[in-house]
Formats: structure tokens, C-alpha cells, sequence
């Protein structure tokens, strides 16, 4: 019994009836929550999927300008005396090279990643080849000869309100277009 009920309602009650449980009947109403819970469940991979693809490309476009500010030097570094920036052909290099890995769902978290690809250039007197991979590494943490310039992390912070907001609204997109749909 409730217990909001006072006892002059309770005894009533259980004089109307051999039954003393409280019942209660559910409608059509509850099917269709139902039904619309489960396409919700059915496509949250996918809904999730493009809102971290969203989020993702708001984020790659702004290490993409980072990388693009780059400040451009023709020195040449050495051990105690690091030079702050890259050459004309390394900021081609990085900034054609970079993108977004493909969506990865590791144990339930689809997740994508923002790098460089392996593109590589001969540099240098001896044409030392050299890769994108180990030049991005240089720039972001610095090296003997490099002061380290982070536009990876600088970019990724600078771009991480705008991208849950990307990830939110795609999501809540998805909801409404999966929750409408009958």
C-alpha cells in the first residue's frame, strides 16, 4: 500500500477487492517509448561515430592552422643554439601530410587520431631522407637543435570547447532525426 493513502482509504480499498496490490495499466504510449529507446540503441554506434568525426575535424583544422603559423627559418640548428622554427620544404611537408586516422572503436570508445602520415623528403647537403613523423616530433617536443613550438597540443587545446560543442550538437542531431523517424 501507498503510504500516502490515509487508513479510512486503505481499509476501503482492500474491502472492493480480494486484490491488495496497487495495479496499474500501460498503453500503447509506453510500446512506442519503448520502441524509440531501442532505434536509439540500435544507431548510437553511428550517432556516435559522426559526432566524433565532427568533433574531430574541428580539432584537425585547428592544428592545421598551427601547423600552417608556423615561423619559417633557413638556419640551421645546432646543440646550444636551437632554432625556433622549420624550413619552407618541412612546413610543406607537415602541413601536406597531416590528417585524421580512421575511426577506431577500441573496447567501446570510437575514437579517431590527428598525426601526420609517413611522406618523407631528402634534406640537407648529403640528402638525408627525413620524415614527416620524426619532423613532427622535433616541432612539438623540441630537440638539441629545435626549440619545441607544440602546434599539435596548442592546437588540440585551443579547439577542445569548440569541438564538444561540434560533438554535442551532432549528437543531439542524430537523436532527434533517429527518435523521429517512426
Amino acid at each position: 500500500m501507498c503510504s500516502s493513502l490515509r487508513m479510512k482509504d486503505a481499509v476501503y480499498w482492500n474491502r472492493k477487492g480480494n486484490d491488495h496490490m496497487a495495479k496499474m495499466t500501460i498503453g500503447k504510449g509506453a510500446d512506442d517509448y519503448i520502441n524509440q529507446l531501442q532505434k536509439l540503441v540500435s544507431n548510437s554506434d553511428e550517432s556516435i561515430r559522426r559526432a566524433v568525426y565532427d568533433g574531430a575535424h574541428v580539432v584537425a583544422d585547428e592544428i592545421r592552422n598551427e601547423l600552417q603559423s608556423l615561423p619559417v627559418t633557413d638556419e640551421t640548428g645546432r646543440s646550444g643554439h636551437p632554432v625556433t622554427g622549420v624550413t619552407a620544404e618541412e612546413k610543406d611537408l607537415l602541413t601536406s601530410s597531416f590528417g585524421l586516422s580512421r575511426m577506431q572503436n577500441d573496447n567501446g570508445f570510437i575514437n579517431t587520431k590527428a598525426g601526420v602520415g609517413n611522406k618523407r623528403i631528402s634534406k640537407g647537403k648529403k640528402g638525408k631522407i627525413v620524415s614527416a613523423v620524426s619532423i613532427a616530433r622535433e616541432v612539438e617536443s623540441g630537440s638539441s637543435f629545435r626549440k619545441k613550438l607544440q602546434p599539435f597540443s596548442k592546437g588540440a587545446r585551443k579547439a577542445q570547447t569548440k569541438a564538444e560543442e561540434a560533438m554535442r550538437n551532432t549528437f543531439d542531431q542524430e537523436v532527434k532525426k533517429d527518435v523521429g523517424n517512426e
